[in-house]
């Protein structure tokens, strides 16, 4: 069952899978993991389950680096970072993938998220409104479920450390934790939150 309905297995094959990369992950451990060949990455396995379109966001390891320009800024050191402060080069990369993906199949994507890719999903899908960080006032907002059938998570650490644990993240979690409790696609036709 995505967005609160049921929807035949053939459908579901038919959209496109975009698998959104762990931290510290590369494209390539999607494809060919370790080297040890493509039948064992996560983009074959999804094909021989029936997977029509598999897509991986395209990040490569040395762009996780970008992280480190927060340090310049006060958010960073005070864990009040939003995650596109810090991930917005990974976002990015998502939106970009997902758009392909739908320009290419005629479909909405189903996000297959690890590890922190799964929580930045939630960022990306927002608060229903695609990259919009809680700013759905903005005119030019896309409904996140125009370009999203779900969400499945692998992984993922949703909530963000106690308050006595460090946010290895400076807080971006801990913001989509507070925001957006849940993936939210919103429902064109009645606009209620779809979790």
């Amino acid at each position: 069952q995505l967005q609160n309905k049921i929807i035949a297995d053939d459908e579901v094959l038919s959209c496109p899978f975009v698998i959104l990369p762990g931290f510290g992950n590369d494209m390539i451990d999607y494809v060919n993991p370790l080297n040890k060949g493509t039948q064992y990455g996560m983009v074959s396995i999804l094909k021989a389950q029936g997977v029509k379109n598999v897509y991986v966001v395209p990040i490569m390891r040395p762009q996780w680096l970008l992280i480190v320009l927060g340090i310049f800024t006060a958010d960073f050191w005070q864990s009040s970072c939003r995650p596109l402060q810090l991930f917005g080069f990974y976002c990015k990369s998502v939106d970009e993938t997902v758009r392909l993906a739908q320009l290419e199949t005629g479909k909405s994507a189903i996000l297959v998220g690890h590890s922190a890719g799964g929580w930045l999903a939630r960022a990306v899908l927002s608060d229903g409104y695609w990259m919009q960080e809680g700013k759905s006032s903005d005119a030019n907002a896309i409904l996140s479920s125009d370009l999203v059938l779900g969400l499945v998570t692998l992984g993922a650490p949703h909530f963000p450390p106690s308050s006595t644990g460090a946010d290895m993240t400076r807080g971006a979690l801990s913001f989509v934790d507070r925001r957006y409790p849940s993936a939210h696609l919103k429902n064109n036709n009645n606009n209620n939150n779809n979790n």
